[in-house]
C-alpha cells in the first residue's frame, strides 16, 4: 500500500527495502515486518546503514580496525578476514554465566560488537554512531478491553502474522514440540488448507520425551510427521560442531539435538519452518515469571512458613526429595526476597546457580570478572529500577538477554542455518508483541496459570490434552549424553594439559567434577550446567580463540 506507485523492477523482495528508503529515508525500518540483518548504503549522502530486526532473530556482528567497518553475520567471518588472533572479553563472560549471554552489544571476543535488536548503526566517513528504532514497552494500554475483544484482537493478529511467514518461493514446514505454541501454529496453519508437514524431537529418556504429546498433535491436524531420536551418541558426536556453529559456549547441549532436527528438515527438501518461540517471553509463560511472582508473594510476609512451598509446585521435573523443608527452600529462593525494584529480581536464583562456574575458574580470571552485575545491567539495558512491575520486568530482561542471546542465536538461528534453513517466529511478529504488552498481567499469567489469554483463545481448536498439559520446558541429556562412550574424546578438552593451556579453569576443580561425572554421581541441574559450560568454553576456545 505504501508502495503503489513504485515501478518494481524485479521480483526479489529485497527491492521492497530500496523502494521504502527511497520514500521515507532511514524510517523506512519502522515500515518493515519480519527479521532481517540488511547493510544500506545511501551514495547520495555517503552514509551506510547496519540494520538489525527488531528482536534479534538474525545475527548482526561488526567491528572497528583503524578506520574500516567490517561486519557479517558470523563472528568467524569477521576473524578470518582480520589477522591476528582474538581475546576473550571477560567482562562480557562474567555477564555470560550470570545471564547466560554477554550484555548486548558486547560478544566473548574481545572488540567484536553486534547491532543491538531493534538498533541500527549509522556510518559515515567521520564518525559511527547507534539508533535504537524501537524496544519492548509495557504499555496497559490494552487494560481496560474485555477478554472477548482480546481475544478476537490476538487471533486476528496472529493469524495475519502466521499467513506473512507463509510467503515463500518454496514449501513451508513446521516445527511440532507438542507443547502449547507450536500447536497453535498448527492451528493456523491447517484452518489456512496449508499442507502440512511437521517436524519433532524425540529422546530416550521418558521425563524429556515429548513424543506422546507429538504424535497426538500431529493426527488431530493430519500432518506428514518426521521424528529425530536424539540418541546420548548423537548429542556427543555432534557437540564440537554445534560450538563451532553457536560461536559461544553454552550451559545445555540443547542446541545439539536442534541442529540435528534442521538437519533431517533440509534433507526432506524444506528450507523454511515456522516455530513457536517467543510466545514465552511475549505471554508469560516460563516458570522463572512464576517464580519471581510467588517470591515477591513471599516477600510480603518473608516469615511465612507455607508461602515458599508455592515454589516445589513450579518444577515437577526436578528432584525436590531433599527439599522438605521452607528453611531450604528459603536458602535456595529466598535471596534478595525484599529487593522487588532490582531489575534482576526474577534471575537470583538462576544467576547464583550458573555463576557457580566462577569458582572453577583460575584466580586471575575470577579476578577479571569479579564486576558488579547489576550497575552493568543498569549501563547498558534502557530500563530503569521500578519502571515495571515485577512481571512486565522479568520480562523485559529475558526478552533482551536469553531470548535473542540464546534462544533466538545459539539455540535458534545458528543450529537452523547450520543446514541452510529459515526459522519464522510468527509470535514475535511485532504487532503481536505491542498488543501483549499492553494487556493486563492477568491475561499472561492468571494466578499462576501461563499463557491464559492464549489458552483462552484456542479452546476448542486444539487438543485438550495439550491445552491442560503442564508447561514442560524443551531438555536435552547433559552429562549423560556427553559421557555416554568410555573413549569420550570431549574428554580430552577437559585433559590436564588442555586446561593448563587455555588457562581460564582451576585444573583440581575442574578434574574433581570430572571424576564425580565419571562415577555417575553428577544428577543434578547444577553439576550438568557446570560440566556442560566447563566443556564447550574449552571447545569453544580451541576453535576460535588459540585458532
Amino acid at each position: 500500500q505504501y508502495l503503489s506507485d513504485y515501478p518494481f523492477y524485479t521480483s526479489t523482495d529485497t527491492e521492497v527495502i530500496v523502494a521504502l528508503y527511497e520514500k521515507f529515508g532511514i524510517e523506512f525500518i519502522n515500515y518493515l515486518n519480519g527479521q532481517y540483518a540488511i547493510c544500506l548504503y545511501d551514495s547520495n549522502i555517503e552514509k551506510t546503514y547496519l540494520i538489525r530486526d527488531r528482536v534479534g532473530i538474525c545475527p548482526l556482528f561488526y567491528t572497528q580496525k583503524d578506520n574500516t567497518i567490517y561486519f557479517a553475520s558470523e563472528i568467524k567471518s569477521i576473524l578470518a578476514g582480520n589477522k591476528g588472533y582474538p581475546s576473550i572479553s571477560f567482562s562480557a563472560y562474567s555477564e555470560f554465566i550470570h545471564l547466560w549471554t554477554p550484555l548486548s552489544p558486547g560478544t566473548l571476543f574481545d572488540g567484536i560488537k553486534e547491532i543491538s535488536p531493534g538498533c541500527y548503526l549509522e556510518i559515515d566517513r567521520e564518525s559511527s554512531k547507534v539508533h535504537r528504532y524501537w524496544d519492548f514497552v509495557y504499555t496497559q494500554e490494552n487494560a481496560s478491553l474485555n477478554i472477548v475483544d482480546i481475544k478476537y484482537r490476538l487471533d486476528e493478529l496472529l493469524e495475519d502474522a502466521v499467513n506473512i511467514r507463509l510467503r515463500s518461493d518454496v514449501p513451508v514446514a513446521a516445527y511440532l514440540s507438542g507443547g502449547l505454541d507450536s500447536t497453535i501454529i498448527l492451528s493456523y496453519l491447517r484452518k489456512n488448507g496449508v499442507d502440512l508437514s511437521t517436524f519433532s524431537l524425540t529422546f530416550s529418556e521418558e521425563k524429556l520425551n515429548e513424543e506422546s504429546y507429538q504424535t497426538e498433535v500431529s493426527q488431530y491436524f493430519s500432518t506428514r510427521h518426521n521424528s529425530v531420536r536424539a540418541e546420548l551418541h548423537d548429542i556427543a558426536d555432534n557437540f564440537i560442531e554445534a560450538i563451532w556453529h553457536t560461536e559461544m559456549p553454552i550451559f545445555r547441549t540443547s542446541p545439539t539435538p536442534m541442529m540435528l532436527l534442521s538437519s533431517k528438515v533440509h534433507s526432506e527438501g524444506y528450507k523454511v519452518v515456522l516455530t513457536g518461540e517467543g510466545a514465552d517471553e511475549v505471554f508469560g509463560g516460563y516458570d522463572i515469571f512464576k517464580e519471581a511472582k510467588i517470591r515477591e508473594f513471599w516477600s510480603k510476609n518473608p516469615q511465612s512458613l507455607w508461602r515458599p512451598y508455592l515454589l516445589r509446585k513450579l518444577y515437577p521435573y526436578l528432584d525436590f526429595t531433599k527439599i522438605n523443608s521452607a528453611e531450604y527452600l528459603k536458602n535456595v529462593f529466598g535471596h534478595k526476597l525484599s529487593s522487588t525494584n532490582d531489575l534482576l529480581y526474577a534471575y537470583h536464583t538462576r544467576a547464583r546457580s550458573t555463576s557457580a562456574i566462577a569458582e572453577f575458574l583460575n584466580r586471575d580470571v575470577k579476578d577479571e570478572i569479579n564486576k558488579n552485575m547489576e550497575n552493568r545491567v543498569r549501563h547498558f539495558l534502557p530500563v530503569r529500577p521500578g519502571q515495571y512491575n515485577v512481571f512486565n520486568t522479568a520480562q523485559y530482561i529475558e526478552s533482551k538477554t536469553i531470548m535473542p542471546g540464546y534462544i533466538l542465536s545459539s539455540q535458534g538461528d545458528r543450529m537452523l542455518m547450520a543446514n541452510s534453513v529459515e526459522g519464522r517466529y510468527p509470535f514475535l511478529d511485532h504487532r503481536v508483541i505491542e498488543f501483549a504488552n499492553g494487556l493486563r498481567n492477568s491475561m499472561k499469567m492468571n494466578g499462576l496459570n501461563e499463557k491464559f489469554i492464549l489458552k483462552q483463545m484456542v479452546k476448542n481448536r486444539i487438543p485438550e490434552s495439550v491445552l491442560n498439559r503442564h508447561k514442560q520446558p524443551y531438555r536435552a541429556p547433559d552429562i549423560d549424553a556427553l559421557m555416554c562412550s568410555k573413549n569420550n574424546h570431549l574428554l580430552d578438552y577437559l585433559a590436564e594439559s588442555e586446561i593448563k593451556k587455555n588457562n581460564l579453569f582451576d585444573f583440581a576443580r575442574v578434574n574433581k567434577l570430572v571424576k564425580k561425572a565419571l562415577s555417575g554421581r553428577a544428577k543434578s541441574v547444577k553439576d550438568n550446567m557446570l560440566f556442560t559450560t566447563i566443556l564447550s568454553t574449552q571447545i569453544w576456545v580451541n576453535k576460535f580463540i588459540n585458532h
